[in-house]
């Protein structure tokens, strides 16, 4: 007895090492993120919207936003205790993506060790050009993973209870909470589960994941109905998707094939589990193979609707990533009970070898980072600096130039003066440079639009022109006008934005490919 005792705490510890190797190598490969730019607007509204609700604003009240709370309440908590820097959101960053790696390889582990720690290292590569900014859709995948293995753990065990799916759906409602458009992978996941399985544990996954969306009526209540219906689902999904939306096969023959595999690897995840289920009935296996295949499935949408190789990465660690577990479920199904380690790790290298080949952008960072060619010193001098705040970007002209327009606003300006920042022909809103918004925090954003979404904020009868009347101080980007893409977001919204700016703002300053106004009657 104390022999068996003693292995199986040897392979307990065995496999801790594992894990905290896997997570440590991920910390080595991600390390350089820490300095690297930042994205203008994405990024930055990271910034700015969880400062803004610590001083008392709300989402989808006083500023528009697609994305769920949580992930902007998680930031606001922790900038409250460590600060509002560009160092601790990317240090979440960090965190979301190690909760990620240690739920995908919980989720594989019944497949084997070396299968598991082969869709984790998959994961890693993949995941390597969003680098460390702390996205939302990368902490609802963790917990959508995390969600759907413990139900299928709970619907499996010869003791099933109440309490798994009850945790299983409340994980599953923080995730949704995170980004909504995460919902139908969770529930229709959990749903197969439930049905396939004949559960009587309906109720408690229900209450479950209630619970763990209710902090949403916070935020219905405080905004309003309809301002979330519009913010969460009307424009991202209906009316502003035609202007992200780009070509499925129009960037590249890597990024088309490596599109293709993603698809292909979540419908195969799907089917083997499917298979599995129907000749071995509810075998763990089997069921949980169906899970994370439906669950990948139905969350290829997210590189569907914007076909780049950033968005087509984010759906990668449950379809591609699975690709390990492919091969063990598949020597399963040929009644292959014992899948040799050896076979485990020759497919997992075959798998990064061909993801080498089709995923460039993966590869670049990976080769920067093992020659050590990613000098952190440069890239953290190439920063926008405005008092004791700095926002890394990746031209050192852009970010001298940001630097003298905030250090020449914040000697003019008075604190509570209100800013707005957009791009130079405001007739297409497709971006902007959010991060001014941070650089200068004693300014009042301006604008319910702090960022720029297309087809919303230069929508007709948009409050774009009015909310700009409100201004004193205004930044444009002329660079950001000349950006085009194959879609919708070319065509022009009303002039009633430039209107306002010429009749009550005067150009003070031209710094590069930035404009400075300021309003008349400051003069």
């Amino acid at each position: 007895m104390n022999g068996l005792s003693d292995k199986l705490l040897f392979k307990s510890i065995t496999e801790a090492v594992l894990i905290t190797l896997l997570l440590v190598a991920a910390i080595f490969l991600y390390r350089p993120g820490l300095y690297a730019a930042g994205s203008r607007m994405d990024e930055a509204t990271l910034l700015v919207y969880p400062e803004l609700m610590l001083k008392g604003k709300m989402a989808y009240r006083d500023f528009e936003t697609f994305y769920g709370p949580a992930n902007f309440c998680t930031l606001a908590a922790v900038f409250r205790v460590c600060g509002a820097t560009v160092a601790t959101e990317r240090a979440v960053g960090i965190v979301y993506r190690l909760l990620l790696f240690a739920m995908l390889y919980l989720a594989a582990r019944r497949w084997g060790k070396i299968a598991a720690t082969g869709v984790v290292a998959i994961a890693i590569f993949v995941l390597l050009p969003l680098g460390l900014f702390a996205n939302a859709w990368i902490i609802a995948l963790a917990l959508a993973v995390g969600s759907t293995s413990l139900l299928t753990r709970s619907l499996t065990s010869p003791t099933r209870g109440r309490i798994g799916p009850a945790v299983a759906g409340c994980i599953g409602g923080i995730a949704i909470l995170f980004r909504i458009d995460m919902a139908p992978a969770v529930i229709a996941s959990a749903a197969i589960l439930l049905f396939l399985l004949k559960s009587k544990e309906w109720w408690s996954y229900t209450m479950g994941m209630v619970a763990g969306c209710s902090p949403l009526l916070f935020w219905i209540v405080g905004a309003g109905y309809w301002q979330v219906i519009e913010n969460l689902f009307l424009y991202p999904v209906i009316y502003s998707n035609p202007g992200r939306r780009l070509p499925l096969f129009g960037q590249g023959l890597q990024s088309t094939v490596f599109l293709c595999t993603l698809i292909g690897s979540a419908f195969f995840a799907f089917l083997c589990g499917a298979l599995a289920v129907w000749k071995k009935r509810a075998e763990s296996s089997g069921v949980a193979l169906l899970a994370l295949g439906c669950l990948g499935i139905l969350t290829a949408p997210q590189a569907i609707q914007r076909a780049d190789y950033f968005h087509t990465a984010m759906s990668a660690p449950v379809t591609v990533g699975l690709l390990p577990v492919l091969f063990a479920a598949l020597a399963q199904l040929t009644d292959k009970r014992a899948f040799s380690p050896l076979l485990a790790g020759l497919m997992t290298a075959a798998c990064l070898s061909v993801l080498f080949s089709i995923c460039p952008q993966s590869t670049e960072i990976f080769d920067l980072i093992v020659h050590d060619q990613l000098a952190v010193s440069e890239i953290s001098q190439c920063a926008a600096r405005s008092a004791e705040r700095k926002f890394p970007l990746s031209s050192p002209k852009d970010a001298q130039a940001a630097t003298r327009i905030c250090a020449a606003i914040a000697q003019k300006s008075q604190p509570g003066q209100r800013l707005f920042v957009g791009p130079r022909d405001l007739r297409r809103t497709n971006y902007n440079d959010v991060f001014f918004y941070y650089l200068l925090p004693q300014l009042e954003p301006a604008s319910y639009f702090i960022e720029m979404n297309p087809l919303s904020a230069n929508r007709l009868n948009s409050r774009l022109a009015n909310d700009i009347a409100t201004a004193d101080w205004i930044i444009l980007d002329s660079e950001l006008s000349a950006f085009h893409e194959a879609n919708a977001s070319e065509q022009l919204g009303p002039n009633a934005p430039l209107i306002v700016i010429q009749d009550h703002f005067i150009q003070v300053a031209q710094l590069d490919q930035f404009s400075i106004f300021r309003r008349r009657t400051n003069l």
